[in-house]
């Protein structure tokens, strides 16, 4: 899980919503465009080492379960989700 809100001050962000996402396996990023115009593309590997999910990311320690060192390099996505907030990603 990815969130906007964890990338900056929420209360600035809460107006900015994502209105499309797409996987792009050539250049192995997750590309999103933002209802404002905006486009930013994430890296998968780097999607992969930022998770939140409760498998990947122990909250109340604020750490990582899986390390770095771990990780599989030619990690991929197998589908995209918007959530209902339309700032966080599953």
């Amino acid at each position: 899980m990815f969130s906007l809100a964890a990338d900056g001050d929420y209360a600035k962000l809460s107006a900015v919503t994502i209105t499309k996402t797409q996987l792009n396996s050539t250049e192995r990023r997750l590309e999103v465009t933002w209802n404002d115009g905006e486009q930013t593309s994430y890296p998968y590997i780097w999607l992969r080492d930022n998770c939140q999910c409760s498998v990947c990311f122990h909250a109340p320690t604020a750490t990582r379960r899986v390390h770095f060192h771990n990780t599989d390099f030619n990690v991929m996505p197998q589908n995209v989700e918007v959530m209902s907030d339309l700032q966080s990603i599953i």
